[in-house]
């Protein structure tokens, strides 16, 4: 039946999910047929995203956020973060960030995206809308902890602010540059960009030994597969 609701609904998830924007075209058709669920809005407003179709993207998390009885959670407000952050409205998207972080049941990857996300407005100057920026730091370094993907993305992250100081450069570094050499050196999951990017701030950090510490960096993966000496070269090709 073209106009079954479940039909549609069935349609429009199953293309959502595989990432065809042609799926929000049905979502806007069922919207005209039943009320979209709380499952609805959040396909609906990904698959916006997908299709830049900022418009429908923001009046389906508008409709997210505002369903009766629904708990909304880490996930909806980082999805509204990202709606808004499209918009370049720093003031709603770290005020979704935030509630996110907030959020008790947030997961580690959900704390790690809201953070990265207030980063992120911090270094493109809407500093004035973090309620407290020291809080991202210490947050990132509690991410840090572990060895699974989170963390690496957490020290990566940090090891990037201390390679690229903005205008809050004042500010401590939350890690010692040394800790968070160690730290992604040995880390479980540490892929050859991510040894590289330490060896960058090892660099940084040694400025009399930068070519000894290159120098070390091409003897311990030169031997390394084709897919790693591409890595090799593209760094060294960065480094003139």
């Amino acid at each position: 039946q073209p106009n079954e609701p479940e039909a549609i609904r069935a349609v429009a998830r199953l293309l959502s999910r595989i990432g065809q924007i042609d799926g929000l075209e049905f979502w806007k058709k069922l919207s005209a047929l039943a009320p979209l669920t709380v499952t609805d809005l959040r396909d609906e407003s990904q698959i916006a995203l997908k299709a830049n179709d900022l418009a429908a993207a923001t009046d389906a998390v508008e409709r997210l956020l505002a369903q009766p009885a629904h708990q909304n959670t880490a996930a909806d407000y980082l999805l509204a973060a990202e709606v808004t952050s499209r918009r370049h409205d720093y003031r709603k998207t770290a005020t979704y960030d935030q509630k996110a972080l907030a959020d008790p049941n947030a997961t580690r990857p959900e704390q790690l995206r809201a953070a990265l996300s207030l980063n992120n407005i911090i270094r493109s100057g809407g500093k004035m809308y973090v309620e407290d920026p020291k809080k991202i730091d210490d947050r990132l370094v509690a991410l840090s902890a572990g060895d699974d993907q989170t963390s690496l993305d957490a020290l990566t992250t940090l090891a990037q602010g201390a390679l690229s100081p903005t205008t809050d450069a004042k500010r401590d570094l939350p890690i010692a540059p040394a800790d968070l050499i160690r730290k992604i050196d040995t880390h479980a999951k540490a892929t050859i960009a991510s040894h590289l990017l330490a060896t960058d701030l090892e660099m940084a950090q040694q400025k009399s030994n930068r070519q000894e510490i290159e120098r070390k960096a091409i003897d311990r993966w030169k031997n390394s597969s084709n897919e790693n000496l591409a890595v090799l070269g593209g760094w060294l090709h960065s480094h003139g």
